[in-house]
């Protein structure tokens, strides 16, 4: 999955086995019977190899996942497809039969096929109840006295509004603001916002975006992307009036800003639609504890989900490099 995002050559037969459980010197747990598994499998042939995507360094999505999973920090493994933004990700995954990715389900389209989590589906209910454990919070951080101008100050109002949450939670978003009241429209108000960052959060924002002109039609709003790193740095530098980030708040990556959470959003498993495997368990990958390793410079327990389209629907393959 997103840990071990790498590329796993396929070769045939005994000499397979050999390679793989001996000469590249991997050890594995219970190794025997998944290697049985790999050797059965007839999809894949010596030419094929399973394709991991995972989101560029800077990518809150990417910095969320790898949090939960217990991996904050950790280098990706060479031979990974490194997607820059939601688009790319979803892009990579449906044009490849054999890929796997996470992405935020809030953009994710029937396009791909959407796992689900120790058999828990990622659904808003789920989301919202803490069921399904791959979520993470899709904020605005700004500077207070960018806010302080009448315009903003009106933005921010009316994404707490219940306006805003109807549209939150019909684009597929989970709605966190209770008691959220109707926005009133003030009249004559004119001006621009600047918004930038998450490729997350930008679909939604630009349906919020809109929704505010047609509310105060003397108001300009633009949304522009480039992901949560942009995101910090433009709030933090005064470039964007607020910028978007799809992880929780960290104040030291923009240390004169706040935040406002405008929704919650889980990140979702996903792989093609051809993919016949319907589920994967996150306790697997989040249970194994990273050990030091020296192999090609390599600190970090690797693994690949391997998708088979046989007999076999999927099996994991969990090793680390001596």
């Amino acid at each position: 999955m997103v840990v071990g995002i790498f590329q796993l050559w396929y070769n045939d037969g005994a000499k397979h086995e050999k390679d793989f459980c001996t000469h590249t010197h991997i050890r594995t747990y219970t190794l025997h019977p998944w290697c049985a598994h790999l050797l059965r499998c007839g999809a894949f042939d010596e030419n094929k190899n399973i394709s991991v995507v995972t989101r560029e360094d800077g990518s809150g999505t990417k910095a969320a996942f790898m949090k939960i999973l217990g991996l904050k920090g950790k280098t990706d493994v060479s031979g990974v497809i490194v997607a820059t933004g939601t688009a790319a990700v979803l892009q990579d995954v449906k044009g490849n039969p054999l890929a796997i990715g996470y992405d935020s389900l809030g953009y994710i389209t029937d396009e791909v096929k959407v796992l689900k989590v120790d058999g828990i589906e990622p659904t808003l209910e789920n989301i919202k109840n803490g069921s399904y454990k791959i979520s993470r919070p899709l904020n605005v951080v700004y500077q207070e006295s960018k806010v302080a101008s009448e315009v903003n100050t009106a933005f921010l109002t009316f994404l707490q509004s219940s306006d805003a949450q109807t549209i939150i939670s019909d684009n597929g978003y989970v709605s966190t603001k209770e008691g959220a009241v109707v926005y009133a429209a003030i009249p004559g108000l004119s001006g621009e916002i600047a918004i930038s960052g998450s490729t997350s959060l930008k679909p939604l924002m630009e349906k919020l975006a809109a929704k505010f002109e047609e509310m105060q039609s003397g108001v300009c709003v633009t949304v522009g992307g480039g992901g949560s790193g942009t995101g910090y740095n433009d709030a933090k530098n005064g470039v964007s009036d607020f910028g978007m980030i799809s992880e929780a708040f960290n104040p030291s990556k923009a240390d004169n800003c706040t935040y406002y959470e405008v929704t919650k959003d889980g990140t979702a498993v996903i792989v093609n639609k051809a993919n016949t495997f319907d589920n994967i368990s996150l306790q697997v990958i989040i249970t194994l504890s990273l050990k030091s390793r020296n192999y090609y410079g390599f600190g970090i327990i690797f693994f690949s989900l391997v998708a088979c389209l046989s007999q076999i629907d999927c099996f994991l393959v969990i090793f680390s490099i001596e």
